[in-house]
């Protein structure tokens, strides 16, 4: 599975309002360029959902970190990498 897939297939299952939550938290950064150290983040805390706990995290460099689990598990965000399109992408939104 691609990283681009992978997103894909998180975003269909997050709920219309994180998702405009998500997008909100990208606007906030609109006065950051590129080429800042700015990043883009969504946490999500539901208890009671699967996931209950939910985090999304991107660089502007494309570094990324996913971590969906359930609250009394302990921390475990997973690294990827999004390719530059993807990234640029991402930050255009914002």
């Amino acid at each position: 599975m691609t990283i681009e897939h992978f997103l894909w297939s998180v975003r269909h299952r997050l709920t219309g309002a994180a998702l405009v939550c998500f997008y909100l938290a990208a606007v906030a950064g609109a006065g950051w360029s590129a080429e800042s150290n700015a990043r883009l983040s969504y946490t999500r805390v539901l208890k009671g959902s699967s996931p209950e706990y939910l985090s999304i995290s991107v660089d502007s460099q494309g570094k990324a970190s996913y971590e969906g689990r359930r609250l009394e598990e302990p921390p475990s965000p997973q690294p990827f990498q999004l390719s530059a399109a993807t990234t640029q992408q991402l930050f255009s939104l914002a």
